[in-house]
């Protein structure tokens, strides 16, 4: 007993600083909760600065590539000088930059297509370029692989890539009573 009264005794020599840090407290939580309002839950891509240095000849398949690159990210233009593509990186003119290599269309056609180069930065968006671009040369490749010509490989990319899906965010509320209702559906089940 003797250590709560002593616990008691300094608290209660310690009360204004203690009502001082609760007050506080309660004033940043309000004002944070108030201009929880302005948040918005949208999600919007970030569209990145991508370079495309063309070594191969200007075919479908890389005007292709170019069109599908600009839906995701700002196409922009550098020398092809290696000089100038580390400046772009280390400048944030470019995040990513894609070399496409002489005969890279034709080995493409061939189902086995060179290495593209890629010089691309450290941030989070060039690795988001990098997973675009990625995406698209697998499922190119795949089509390649099956020996379509040039123009049904892009059609069938294209198709591919139409095929999406919308990503809604549901506000808060909403998405409590949702985890809510699985909750106890679940516990239901378990009770059977």
């Amino acid at each position: 007993m003797t250590v709560f009264n002593k616990y008691f005794k300094i608290i209660l020599a310690h009360k204004v600083m203690i009502l001082l840090f609760v007050g506080i407290l309660l004033l940043i939580t309000t004002f944070n909760l108030s201009n929880n309002n302005n948040i918005e839950n949208d999600f919007k891509a970030v569209k990145g600065k991508v370079a495309i240095i063309n070594n191969d000849n200007n075919s479908k398949i890389i005007k292709n590539i170019y069109d599908y690159m600009d839906k995701y990210a700002e196409i922009i233009n550098i020398k092809n000088e290696e000089k100038d593509i580390l400046d772009a990186i280390f400048y944030k003119d470019a995040n990513y930059i894609i070399i496409i290599n002489k005969g890279y269309t034709e080995s493409f056609l061939k189902g086995n297509p060179i290495d593209i180069e890629i010089k691309k930065s450290t941030d989070y968006i060039s690795s988001y370029m990098d997973m675009v671009f990625n995406k698209y040369l697998k499922i190119a490749n795949i089509y390649s692989q099956y020996g379509m010509d040039e123009e049904s490989i892009i059609k069938s990319v294209n198709n591919t890539f139409d095929n999406s899906t919308n990503v809604i965010l549901l506000n808060n509320e909403i998405s409590k009573n949702l985890i809510t209702r699985v909750f106890i559906t679940d516990l239901q089940i378990i009770q059977f």
